[in-house]
């Protein structure tokens, strides 16, 4: 079986509309007192937060992983 190499692209897309999904459907199965929970630009945030937070670590996870092939 061939392996799927995605582009860096690509896969932080992927993860952006993942989390967007799993932030909307966590306030839509067990809304809180937050009123703004459902809002559209929130989730949309939380979102890119959480895709920042992946591209810093994946980053630096293929320059340690990038680094140890070299030597």
């Amino acid at each position: 079986m061939k392996k799927i190499h995605l582009k860096p692209w690509l896969l932080y897309a992927i993860t952006f509309v993942l989390l967007m999904v799993v932030n909307g459907t966590r306030w839509r199965l067990f809304p809180g007192d937050d009123p703004e929970g459902g809002n559209l630009l929130v989730n949309a945030v939380l979102a890119l937060m959480g895709t920042a937070v992946f591209a810093l670590i994946y980053t630096l996870w293929r320059k340690c992983r990038g680094t140890k092939k070299e030597n």
